[in-house]
């Protein structure tokens, strides 16, 4: 069994583009453990998603977050 990491950082958008991506990645790697990092705020809506294992999310903030 392989672990793939599908890396989303982008907006809304891009994620929903890539969703067809993510669906041909599992039917191509059927026995593998598939996990997608994404922004916090994205990871409720792949949660449930059937062909992703598990969701990360990436907490780093911006970089006009001069603070940081």
């Amino acid at each position: 069994m392989q672990k793939i990491l599908i890396i989303k950082l982008g907006a809304l958008g891009d994620l929903v583009q890539a969703e067809g991506a993510i669906r041909d990645i599992c039917a191509h790697h059927p026995n593998d453990e598939i996990t997608l990092l994404t922004a916090p705020s994205y990871a409720k809506l792949f949660a449930q998603h059937p062909a992703i294992h598990r969701v990360e999310t990436d907490t780093r903030q911006q970089r006009w977050h001069l603070w940081y």
